[in-house]
């Protein structure tokens, strides 16, 4: 995912971690920070507008011999900060692989979409401001605000 100035690159997994979101400078190739989650893997990442924050949806696979269970995460980081701002569970019944996440203009709200659901979302506490559901058999093929 690369930021609105062209200046940052997010790139999911880092350091062996799957779990991690690594920071590039999208000039010189350097990185300049790894972004780490206790565990999960990084389905999507998007930057604010500004290009102070980062959020990433990540999920774990928590299947057992008693059947299939997953966890979804969002979490928010403060890149000034190189910390956590916010995270927040996210309803899923299988691995989102095909997770979307963006954020508003404003950076006021992130726009989170899995499994046929959207939902808009506060960044730092996760609040839900709006949800929409896609008619049955269909998901979201992208994450946008307009």
């Amino acid at each position: 995912m690369l930021d609105a100035a062209g200046k940052l690159v997010a790139v999911p997994g880092g350091k062996g971690n799957a779990g991690a979101l690594s920071i590039f400078d999208a000039l010189t190739g350097k990185r300049l920070r790894v972004l780490a989650r206790p565990s999960g893997v990084i389905a999507a990442a998007a930057f604010s507008a500004d290009g102070k924050r980062v959020a990433a949806f990540a999920w774990s696979d928590l299947t057992t011999g008693a059947g299939e269970r997953y966890l979804a995460e969002v979490c928010v980081w403060d890149l000034s900060l190189n910390t956590p701002t916010g995270s927040w569970e996210v309803p899923t019944a299988r691995a989102a692989r095909g997770a979307r996440i963006a954020w508003h203009p404003s950076g006021g709200r992130l726009l989170v979409a899995n499994e046929g659901v959207a939902t808009v979302r506060e960044p730092d506490w996760g609040g839900v401001q709006a949800t929409v559901a896609a008619p049955e058999g269909f998901e979201f093929d992208g994450a946008a605000f307009a």
